[in-house]
């Protein structure tokens, strides 16, 4: 697919912060405790920030490189990949967000697997979680992976999946840009509640003939607090999946859109409701029971979905026009400042 392998590709690591300073401080120390021997850049983009606000870790961070920082006003993460993917002159960016720890190899496990495969290809791996308590066993089969730890074997593969998680993963700029960037009406403080940008990044890259790589030395660690392994996260996670599977659907192409919900999905969500009541009076088993309450909040987040599509439609024209929310803020850029 590609005909520049074994090539010395620029490579950038690229971390999207939002008000976590502290969280931000760990992970550039566990990142510079790495092996950054083929890194060129690092990148840290704030977004939705009123000031520098995670400036000073990055100058006092006390790496082998400077640090390029910026913030932006839009609190979009999404938007805040982009802005990274269009400043850093890198071939192959590495992926990681402001909770994350990468093992001393998981670096150079990424630069390597590019070298092999070259453009056409991404790149993922496993991570385990820390942080608070983990969540009982019986809760565990309904919480993400990003909240129970992820793993698909011992051995390298390749294939067309879009598991990969955000925080933990490596694609070549071009193939990012050549698919249109990531989808900014996804993601953490989109205009309305949803997740999956990263997935969604990913489903046009198979779309356009790429391939996965799954890297089982590209290890990472990832902060999972208390408040992510318990029930009601698992209940909001499934209504938020509800309204992103709709957006996703409708605006990625992936059917034909509509602009209201069909009426089979107010029947499964009525069926689902009278199910889940009687279940709570009756009482059966508890697995079958957490099972219909998730899915009943899924459907409701895709009905949801569609109302926010037609409200994003009437409202897109206007938000457009506000330009200046989208602005950036005066960046700060701390190889410059750190060379005067």
């Amino acid at each position: 697919m590609t005909t520049d392998l074994n090539r010395d590709y620029r490579v950038a690591v690229l971390i999207v912060t939002h008000g976590r300073s502290e969280r931000l401080s760990l992970t550039l120390q566990a990142l510079k405790s790495s092996d950054l021997g083929d890194i060129h850049e690092i990148l840290v983009v704030e977004n939705g920030a009123t000031e520098a606000q995670s400036e000073s870790e990055c100058l006092g961070w006390g790496g082998p490189m400077p640090i390029d920082y910026c913030a932006i006003r839009d609190s979009r993460k999404t938007r805040a990949l982009n802005v990274g993917l269009e400043r850093t002159k890198a071939d192959f960016v590495c992926f990681l967000d402001d909770d994350v720890r990468v093992y001393e190899h998981t670096l150079a496990t990424y630069v390597d697997a590019a070298r092999r495969y070259g453009r056409g290809f991404f790149f993922g791996g496993p991570h385990d979680p820390e942080g608070g308590a983990p969540p009982p066993n019986w809760l565990r089969p309904f919480l993400p992976a990003s909240a129970v730890g992820l793993s698909a074997g011992a051995s390298e593969y390749v294939g067309d999946d879009t598991f990969l998680l955000g925080f933990n993963w490596a694609a070549f700029k071009s193939d990012i840009q050549a698919c249109g960037g990531f989808p900014e009406y996804l993601g953490p403080n989109a205009l309305y509640p949803c997740m999956g940008d990263e997935t969604a990044m990913q489903e046009r890259m198979v779309a356009k003939g790429m391939h996965s790589v799954y890297l089982p030395k590209a290890r990472s660690r990832h902060y999972v607090p208390s408040e992510r392994c318990s029930y009601a996260f698992a209940v909001k996670r499934a209504y938020i999946g509800g309204v992103t599977k709709t957006l996703v659907d409708e605006l990625e192409g992936h059917k034909s859109r509509q602009k209201l919900p069909s009426k089979w999905r107010f029947n499964i969500l009525a069926r689902l409701w009278f199910k889940t009541t009687v279940a709570k009076l009756s009482g059966y088993d508890k697995s079958e029971r957490i099972a219909d309450e998730l899915q009943k909040n899924h459907q409701l987040g895709a009905i949801v979905g569609y109302w926010v599509i037609f409200r994003h439609r009437l409202r897109f024209h206007h938000q457009e026009s506000r330009a200046c929310q989208y602005t950036l803020t005066p960046t700060h850029n701390l190889d410059s400042r750190n060379s005067q």
